[in-house]
């Protein structure tokens, strides 16, 4: 007993995992033999990823990545000139 006591971390790995094995899985819903067409996946949200618009390809990413990755978008959404400091 001394042993166990002495590493309290692993009888609380021991009671964690113990309790795993006596929950029961979840159900699974089963689908109608008459189930709707799969469809394509939607597009990308709009704002989400990567635009290649606003990579600037005059500039090489070895040189300076992040005005290879953003130059464009720098060029067309100039700081304002009450924002700038």
């Amino acid at each position: 007993m001394k042993r166990l006591c002495s590493r309290p971390w692993m009888a609380a790995a021991t009671l964690a995992l113990a309790s795993c094995a006596g929950s029961k899985p979840a159900p699974v819903a089963s689908t109608p033999a008459t189930a709707a067409p799969v469809t394509a996946a939607a597009p990308d949200p709009a704002g989400v990823g990567l635009d290649v618009a606003d990579l600037d390809r005059s500039v090489s990413p070895c040189d300076d990545f992040y005005q290879f990755s953003g130059g464009n978008w720098l060029r067309n959404n100039p700081v304002p000139s009450y924002a700038s400091s």
